[in-house]
């Protein structure tokens, strides 16, 4: 017969801490169990008109990035008509792409996308203010939300 064990909120919680942290927790809660495993970002973009950038974005510019940030970084590339298919199929599975790369920020898939008030502030504070296009792109004032960030936000000035 099972007998009721008596324990209150706060000690459980002390000896649940006492057993992650001791490192028999990985199994118990399963964020700490992830916390060795490599990172991971999955990036969609069109097939560029110019076949050379696509290979070297790949191989010399993420390959390094990659291994400067110890992250595995997985490069899709499909067709410029095959975008919005395919942000859609993604957006509806609700699973796909970390970064999706857009010619120009759909405002349908707003509702899907994080803020990127950090992007643009952390940008600001080491680059200067973006440009007016950029953020007249990405920013909803309804909303108040910044749903892209726009790559040559700091090259049209």
């Amino acid at each position: 017969m099972s007998q009721k064990i008596d324990i209150s909120r706060r000690q459980f919680i002390k000896t649940s801490s006492t057993i992650a942290a001791a490192g028999i927790g990985s199994f118990l809660i399963p964020r700490f169990a992830k916390a060795n495993k490599k990172k991971r970002l999955r990036i969609l973009q069109w097939n560029h008109f110019v076949p050379e950038f696509d290979q070297w974005f790949k191989n010399v510019y993420i390959k390094k990035w990659s291994d400067e940030n110890d992250t595995e970084v997985i490069i899709d590339n499909v067709g410029m008509t095959s975008l919005n298919g395919r942000a859609k199929a993604e957006v509806r599975a609700g699973k796909g792409h970390d970064l999706f790369m857009f010619l120009r920020p759909p405002p349908m898939y707003e509702d899907f996308v994080i803020d990127h008030r950090e992007i643009y502030e952390e940008c600001q504070l080491r680059y200067g203010k973006p440009s007016d296009i950029a953020l007249k792109s990405t920013y909803n004032p309804k909303t108040g939300n910044i749903m892209a960030f726009l790559t040559a936000t700091y090259l049209i000035q």
